[in-house]
């Protein structure tokens, strides 16, 4: 008999304790997943119990997002790693480990890590738990895309109206409907609308071929690097604020 990796079934109990919990994904790096990730973790936290989870080993970015908010270090014990907990927020990134080393790993050795950082950290019961994934569809998507698939899950892509991304955006639903996962829909994120017309035909086809929501536009806003730089919360823009209203109650309403 094919007996299960006790370290599969730790992270499955850990990742258990969320009600529901949303994956936030994107084919390749510099869509903006996190920044995603981050203001809808913020939007709804305003009404729930809310985890965010950063597995991304290689440029953590949620430690960033979130340090308006970061005044104390991790911490742990024999039950495992704490998540920094703020208010209804609890926040938990491989970043914390890392910090600013460079981690220089094969795919199945990412994997190994982001496996053994899920079943070691200790989450309390959540409403909501937000997954930040690592761009990409390798080893360390998989691992814990096949842990959380067993969950009640729903995923969000993300892309951006460009040339470089939507290809890489229609590979990457496919990987996700080959592999079973529930999408709630597509965010297209740092929304132009004057490059986002040239582009508008082409989103359109991807979402009528696929079969998927548009779930929101986040617009580009320059004045985010502003904030990031003065440690000032992402949603302090009038903008994305207004965009993540408009998002988080259809998120939601799909996973209920």
């Amino acid at each position: 008999m094919c007996r299960v990796d006790p370290l599969i079934e730790l992270s499955y109990e850990q990742l258990s304790k969320a009600k529901r919990i949303i994956l936030i994904g994107g084919g390749k790096g510099g869509v903006g997943k996190s920044v995603i990730s981050a203001g809808i973790a913020f939007s709804l936290s305003k009404n729930y119990k809310v985890g965010v989870l950063d597995l991304d080993l290689q440029g953590p970015a949620i430690p960033v997002l979130f340090t308006h908010k970061l005044k104390e270090r991790l911490r742990g014990d024999k039950e495992g790693l704490k998540p920094i907990i703020l208010g209804n927020l609890s926040v938990m990134s491989l970043g914390f480990i890392v910090e600013e080393r460079p981690l220089p790993l094969s795919g199945r050795d990412r994997a190994d890590a982001v496996l053994e950082f899920l079943a070691h950290i200790h989450w309390n019961p959540l409403d909501y738990l937000i997954v930040d994934l690592p761009p990409g569809m390798g080893d360390e998507v998989l691992v814990p895309l096949r842990i959380i698939k067993k969950l009640k899950q729903g995923f969000i892509v993300v892309t951006r109206s460009s040339r470089l991304a939507l290809p890489v955006t229609k590979r990457f639903i496919e990987f996700l409907r080959k592999e079973q996962v529930k999408i709630l829909g597509v965010i297209e994120n740092m929304y132009e609308p004057y490059l986002a017309s040239k582009y508008e035909e082409r989103v359109r086809e991807l979402l009528n071929r696929y079969e998927v929501e548009l779930l929101g536009k986040v617009p580009y806003d320059p004045y985010l690097e502003s904030l990031l730089l003065n440690e000032r919360n992402i949603l302090e823009s009038e903008k994305l604020a207004r965009a993540f209203r408009e998002i988080s109650p259809k998120v939601v309403k799909l996973l209920n």
